[in-house]
């Protein structure tokens, strides 16, 4: 935390266990990567996807933050937000640690389309 930032200060707005196994998804900006952190870890999560404030590629976190972690580009935290607002802001996911693209067949179509992972909520 940096001396004087108070948007740093305190706990967040989580109650304790309030997202009890769950991964959540926050933008990049204000909270340092590990007052974030810190306050889904204390809402119980189990993990946390941060979507980045810059255009293009994903930045990586350059911190090790105290659960798993990882960062997305914009434009797929964009996507991720318009699947969750759509969807009741929950969604079930699969993770790995490699970069995968999965493709999806609409039903009646033949045009496969790209479709990120799908985080679970929100916080910070």
């Amino acid at each position: 935390m940096r001396l004087g930032d108070r948007s740093n200060s305190g706990r967040g707005t989580l109650p304790k266990d309030a997202v009890k196994g769950k991964i959540l998804l926050a933008s990049r900006g204000t909270c340092t990567f590990i007052s974030k952190a810190q306050r889904a870890a204390l809402g119980g999560a189990i993990g946390l996807i941060l979507i980045d404030n810059r255009f293009g590629e994903a930045n990586p976190i350059p911190v090790r933050l105290p659960i798993a972690g990882g960062m997305i580009s914009d434009l797929d935290g964009q996507q991720l937000r318009a699947f969750l607002t759509a969807n009741g802001g929950q969604a079930t996911v699969r993770l790995s640690n490699g970069i995968q693209e999965i493709r999806r067949i609409a039903a009646g179509s033949s045009r496969a389309s790209r479709q990120p992972a799908r985080p679970t909520s929100d916080t910070c």
